[in-house]
């Protein structure tokens, strides 16, 4: 089966045999997940959850490749997985690239863009992540998501809303990261 979220949001994850969860993606409205089994994959490793109420449609692959050739769509759903490449592949170069503290605060701004309602300056995400998700999304503890989100609230990157959401200051975390990339401040590993 494929799926599409028609509305809502579900993540996918993971867990490794020591139980380890990892957290894959957050597809949200017009995303689709499920469709390795157009390339023959039977066994789904990872585990969809929806985060919050959710409209999601499952097709069968042959139905859902068929809906494509007719409604013209192939040429769309290749871009549309290619993008996704994209990102996963900006994920793997970050994680083998990058210290967990810019991770993080490169995984804040992604998941800005991705979630996210945004003003002038700031981006809102009303999603709430936990901050073992978070550790699961960059590759570290969760007690070290702690201290870097405390440390990000006390540089002026981020704030907590009333209804305990995380408010990204993009321009400070954009300037956060640059500094970091020419060198200048604290990186942790």
């Amino acid at each position: 089966m494929v799926y599409c979220i028609e509305s809502g949001q579900v993540k996918l994850t993971l867990v490794s045999p020591e139980g380890k969860e990892c957290l894959l993606a957050i597809h949200t409205s017009g995303d689709i997940f499920g469709e390795l089994c157009i390339c023959g994959q039977a066994l789904r490793p990872d585990t969809a959850t929806t985060m919050q109420e959710a409209t999601i449609r499952k097709m069968p692959y042959r139905s859902f490749l068929s809906l494509l050739r007719r409604e013209s769509l192939l040429e769309g759903l290749v871009e549309y997985l290619a993008t996704r490449i994209s990102e996963q592949q900006q994920v793997i170069r970050t994680l083998i690239t990058t210290s967990s503290e810019p991770r993080l605060a490169i995984t804040l701004l992604r998941l800005g863009r991705r979630l996210g309602k945004s003003d002038l300056c700031n981006t809102c995400i009303n999603q709430k992540i936990s901050h073992e998700e978070l550790a699961g999304m960059v590759g570290t503890t969760r007690p070290r998501i702690g201290i870097f989100l405390k440390k990000f609230r006390e540089m002026g990157m981020i704030e907590l809303n009333e209804n305990r959401c995380i408010v990204i200051k993009e321009k400070e975390i954009r300037d956060y990261l640059d500094k970091i990339a020419n060198g200048v401040g604290s990186e942790s590993n």
